[in-house]
């Protein structure tokens, strides 16, 4: 995902960039983000740990890993251990770029929130 330089007037009329068209909505979602960053400080969790650390219903994770996969931003991996199966999830090389894009989107989004915010208050007093 690239951000280009399309450039539209707020309505006060200052040019801007238009780097939320460049906000992936199947990565934004909240749940979606949360096991996305999970999988790249882990690298692969098992079904249950994955729900553990984001505290959600198996239901509720299931749901999305499911939209994280058609969209080739994780994988499963099914094994037997003992005499138990467990599901792994880890992320594609897609799914670690879609993510590093989108946090370095919202970087500049809020380096340049940052920059407006403290040069309207600079002006104003």
């Amino acid at each position: 995902m690239s951000v280009d330089a399309r450039r539209n007037d707020d309505v006060v009329g200052r040019p801007t960039l238009n780097l939320f068209d460049h906000l992936d909505d199947v990565v934004h979602q909240r749940t979606r983000l949360g096991v996305l960053c999970a999988l790249s400080w882990n690298r692969e969790l098992d079904f249950n740990g994955l729900r553990s650390t984001l505290c959600l219903s198996d239901g509720n994770l299931a749901r999305h890993i499911t939209v994280l996969q058609a969209a080739d931003l994780v994988e499963t991996d099914k094994r037997i251990e003992g005499h138990r199966r467990r599901t792994y999830i880890s992320p594609t090389p897609l799914g670690d770029a879609s993510l590093e894009a989108h946090l370095r989107i919202l970087g500049i989004i809020a380096r340049t929130h940052q920059g407006w915010m403290n040069g309207r208050l600079d002006a104003t007093g």
